[in-house]
């Protein structure tokens, strides 16, 4: 497991949203999180990023993701390499689970917006970020904010962002744009790539992102094709030696199309851990926490048979 960081100590590398396995009661089955978690770290991930939004972080209790982290702490994950989904319209929440991880060392969290009272001013923004560093206390500890804003449709104002950046540069660690619209995630870095670092979680944007500063990504496609998506942010130098078997040298870009063709118009986490459930082998992977539910027969069908023709190698897994 490596450990690698940016010149702003900010992430670096690939570091899945890594989906949340559960048992049959619904509550997270820690034992398939560990070999998953394990799976992706000897396929070269730098870090994973818990409950975050494919993760579906907000369907889990504070005491559920200290309860996770410990265990995977246990299982020989390093704290280091663990960013958690600490996105809650309550203060409290997450103020307890960052004072948890701090104690403990772990690299960094996942704040998105309030997503409850629509009506929330630039300043109420701010002083809801403000407020949360104020009672973590003076603590060295890393916040990466998160634009949800295609899925929670609260944005960030550029004015927020400002003065976060600007009073608490060494607290704000990056911004991460979970969005698909790259004219967005540029705009970010040309208005403050020169205080923090960008990220974008949509991996086909990733070459584009890392010409202007990113080295590092949040993303979802890595929980079954880390490879792939490495080779878009940290390109392997060229190979001119014969093709091997199991082996695919289609460029990273094309084949992540591939993928987000495969995904097309399906409820993404739900199709994510139905893909996974394919890889695995294992249908238990499917399982989701409501309100959202598995993918309905038809879509398994058509999940089923568009992978099959993908055709997931080993040198992209």
């Amino acid at each position: 497991m490596t450990k690698l960081l940016n010149d702003r100590n900010g992430l670096f590398g690939i570091w899945p949203d890594v989906l949340t396995p559960l048992t049959a009661d619904l509550h997270v089955d820690h034992h398939k999180l560990h070999t998953h978690v394990k799976t992706l770290f000897m396929k070269g991930i730098e870090g994973i990023t818990v409950f975050g939004h494919l993760g579906e972080g907000p369907s889990f209790s504070v005491e559920e993701k200290i309860e996770t982290i410990n265990n995977l702490i246990k299982g020989g994950v390093e704290p280091q390499e663990i960013i958690v989904g600490a996105s809650s319209p309550a203060i409290a929440d997450v103020v307890k689970l960052i004072k948890f991880g701090n104690s403990i060392g772990l690299h960094g969290y996942l704040i998105s917006p309030p997503y409850y009272f629509r009506d929330a001013t630039d300043q109420g923004m701010y002083d809801f970020y403000n407020e949360i560093i104020k009672q973590v206390g003076p603590t060295k500890w890393r916040m990466y904010l998160h634009f949800l804003t295609p899925i929670t449709q609260i944005g960030l104002p550029s004015r927020t962002i400002a003065e976060l950046t600007d009073r608490h540069p060494k607290i704000v660690a990056g911004i991460v744009d979970h969005g698909s619209n790259l004219t967005h995630t540029i705009e970010l870095a040309r208005s403050f790539g020169d205080k923090t670092t960008i990220y974008t979680s949509n991996e086909i944007d990733l070459p584009k992102v890392r010409a202007i500063q990113s080295t590092g990504s949040i993303c979802g496609l890595a929980n079954f094709a880390p490879r792939v998506v490495h080779k878009l942010i940290l390109p392997p130098k060229p190979s001119h030696g014969p093709s091997i078997p199991g082996m695919n040298n289609v460029p990273g870009d094309e084949r992540i199309n591939q993928l987000r063709g495969i995904m097309g118009t399906h409820p993404y986490i739900p199709a994510l851990k139905f893909l996974l459930s394919l890889v695995y082998r294992d249908a238990e992977w499917e399982r989701v926490r409501p309100p959202l539910s598995v993918i309905n027969k038809e879509s398994h069908e058509n999940l089923t048979k568009s992978f099959k023709a993908f055709d997931l190698q080993t040198n992209e897994e």
